[in-house]
């Protein structure tokens, strides 16, 4: 197909690091099993099991942000210092994680195009039933390049992150440092 990545309904050898079956978060639907058989090769998803749960890493110059869907989430500055204790919390507030975020152009979602897009219905009805059983809605911080996505959803440029290029990569639309 002449991409760099594969798509997430079809799996291929781009898929997972040296397995011959994907290995994905949600392996079963409605009963049936999802996952397929692949052919081994040095893929861009990761899997392995520590302490009975599984761990997704992303194998490639980019890591996590490959496969990750896009999502560009600082974490709770409360939360820092018990998980890198010997890390300068302030220092990664005040200069690291903004400078990242803004070399790769983290933003997010316009909600009025969210409130009003088909591709997005899904994702309504998911707030809606959240916010009904008192969970908090919030748009994820991201690396989409929002303008492309509305091309994708427009029919004007190839589907990436509208075809299902999520979990194993992304081939356009979302922002890099290149």
């Amino acid at each position: 197909d002449g991409k760099i990545f594969a798509n997430t309904t079809r799996p291929d050898d781009r898929s997972f690091w040296l397995r011959t079956r994907t290995k994905q978060p949600l392996s079963n639907f409605l009963g049936f099993p999802i996952d397929k058989n692949v052919n081994r090769y040095t893929g861009i998803l990761d899997a392995e099991e520590f302490s009975g749960i599984t761990v997704y890493q992303g194998r490639g110059v980019g890591g996590g942000s490959l496969v990750n869907g896009g999502m560009a989430v600082t974490p709770r500055r409360e939360n820092f210092g018990a998980i890198l204790p010997t890390v300068d919390a302030e220092e990664m507030y005040s200069t690291y994680y903004p400078r990242a975020n803004s070399g790769l152009g983290v933003t997010t979602i316009d909600p009025a195009w969210f409130d009003s897009v088909d591709c997005y219905q899904y994702a309504r009805v998911g707030r809606k039933h959240a916010q009904r059983s008192g969970f908090p809605f919030l748009f994820v911080p991201a690396v989409y390049d929002w303008d492309y996505m509305k091309q994708e959803a427009a029919g004007t440029v190839p589907r990436s992150a509208l075809d299902a290029e999520i979990l194993y990569g992304n081939n356009y639309g979302k922002k890099s440092l290149q």
